[in-house]
């Protein structure tokens, strides 16, 4: 079987999703090779668990939680959760400085129903404007983000974007933290009063990042392709703060609204899908895509789990800031990102995974 998985490995490589969108038949092809190489990945994910108690990013890496995933048609997330008892009282019950509990509670219950929820705006004025300094902070290429490192391991960082160098540019993520009002965003308690309940488990942050998105000749393999993220995790959601007003035209994120216990195999394979194949999914199911539009300062939530894209970016550009949130570590898996951050720096550095 090992042989036949490191070959199907090999021939996967070749159907790119360019391929794939000029010849939809070759979609099942992926579909099928996925399904060798996946053979057996939830025995090897819960194996290496239980070996060694605790894994994390060094020691277990996205592909192999993705590979669980796919072999057992996430069924294995069920199988973990029937492992944890939590109480109630464990659960997120602080009342939030930005957002009323009935706003709380409408959102948790759209994002349940549709993978997508709109939070609300940030109504605190001197805070949203403190936060839209971030739109001014060094940015670094994500095309070019390896290629730009210094002899000392530091990234070239450029004053401002440069859309004719790339079309996405990210903010060093430690300086975000410099920012008092990002601060208040991520310690306020709004985000683990809907992440605790959705996935009924005490939630932490585990990544964060902003960044600038530009026009472009739509490249085949980038985030504007309908897709789902397969390895960040077992259970996650992302919560989303627009930094400049987000129209149909300047890239809205779009959620299908489907559970993801409900999407057909061939969308678990954690490939790029083309217009045509989501059209045809939605045409039967008689549904449409949810738009993450709103003004500058508007939160909202998605679980990114599901198909979504960021829809092309056709006129000015869009400024956004991302956190993940997560309960993994409730099974001994640390998947969060690691950051250059004092721990004196947080008020509560228990909700937060990324030191």
């Amino acid at each position: 079987m090992k042989y036949f998985q490191n070959y199907s490995r090999l021939l996967i490589s070749y159907l790119t999703p360019e391929r794939i969108f000029a010849f939809p038949a070759l979609g099942k092809i992926h579909t099928l090779l996925m399904t060798i190489i996946c053979f057996g990945g939830e025995k090897r994910f819960l194996s290496s668990l239980k070996k060694l108690g605790k894994i994390d990013r060094l020691t277990i890496s996205g592909r192999m939680i993705h590979e669980a995933l796919f072999n057992s048609r996430g069924k294995i997330r069920l199988k973990l959760l029937n492992e944890i008892k939590v109480s109630s009282k464990n659960l997120s019950s602080f009342e939030s400085k930005l957002f009323s509990d009935n706003e709380l509670e409408r959102a948790l219950n759209q994002l349940k129903q549709e993978n997508f929820a709109r939070i609300g705006s940030i109504s605190h004025l001197p805070l949203f404007k403190n936060l839209l300094k971030l739109c001014d902070l060094p940015v670094y290429s994500s095309n070019t983000k390896l290629s730009l490192l210094e002899e000392d391991n530091k990234l070239l960082l450029k004053e401002h974007p440069d859309p004719s160098l790339d079309f996405i540019w990210n903010a060093q993520s430690e300086l975000l933290w410099d920012n008092d009002s990002f601060r208040d965003i991520l310690e306020d308690s709004f985000w683990s009063t809907i992440s605790d309940k959705f996935f009924l488990g005490d939630s932490k942050i585990t990544g964060f990042n902003m960044w600038h998105s530009f026009p472009h000749n739509k490249e085949s393999n980038s985030p504007e392709n309908w897709h789902r993220d397969a390895n960040d995790g077992l259970f996650f959601i992302k919560f989303f703060v627009l930094l400049s007003d987000v129209t149909l035209e300047n890239g809205p994120t779009a959620f299908i609204p489907v559970p993801i216990e409900d999407l057909p195999l061939k969308f678990l394979t954690g490939r790029r899908y083309s217009d045509a194949e989501i059209e045809k999914f939605c045409t039967r199911r008689g549904i449409k895509p949810h738009y993450a539009t709103g003004k500058a300062g508007t939160i909202y939530v998605g679980d990114t789990r599901g198909l979504h894209r960021g829809t092309p970016v056709l006129s000015d550009h869009r400024a956004l800031i991302n956190f993940r949130v997560s309960i993994d570590h409730l099974f001994g898996v640390d998947n969060s990102e690691k950051y250059n951050i004092p721990m004196a720096k947080f008020k509560s550095p228990e909700k937060f995974s990324i030191f």
